[in-house]
């Protein structure tokens, strides 16, 4: 009976398993840490950047950005540099976020994805949600793509 009660606790599944040691909870709690740097990262890349623009390209005075008849006209008069800087600050963001991500997760490279994921969720709400010139949006979109498959390729081999 003991032998039957041994072969029916070696068939138990690994995720019934007590936790493994340290080592293995150190893995997890740098991939937690990664993923939450990625997003602190890319939101103050991303806050600079578009305070920067706000100071160089302020809205008139008397404007209710609030308003989104008056936003929509606001958004539309800018110029091609303010779009150009935007795109900017949203692919720091996207590059700093990803090897921000990667390092911290020891040169995993599901992390430069997931920091390049941080990025394009925000571009893409961004993008819904305000009136952007079909360039802009595509190019916002595409380039988190590039970060992610850029970082690992330059930041060195997975930590083995």
């Amino acid at each position: 009976m003991t032998r039957r009660f041994a072969a029916l606790i070696d068939k138990i599944p690994a995720l019934c398993q007590p936790a493994g040691d340290l080592a293995e909870q150190g893995v997890i709690l740098r991939a937690i840490l990664a993923v939450m740097a990625a997003v602190l990262v890319n939101l103050a890349v991303v806050a600079a950047a578009e305070a920067g623009l706000s100071l160089l390209f302020p809205p008139p005075h008397g404007i209710n950005l609030s308003d989104p008849a008056q936003r929509d006209a606001f958004m539309a008069a800018l110029p091609a540099l303010a779009y150009l800087g935007l795109l900017a600050g949203w692919a720091v963001g996207a590059f700093a976020a990803s090897t921000s991500a990667y390092f911290i997760a020891g040169r995993q490279v599901w992390a430069a994805f997931a920091g390049a994921g941080v990025n394009l969720f925000g571009v893409l709400i961004t993008v819904a949600t305000l009136p952007h010139p079909l360039w802009v949006a595509a190019v916002g979109l595409f380039v988190p793509l590039i970060a992610a498959v850029t970082v690992p390729r330059f930041g060195g081999a997975a930590a083995v």
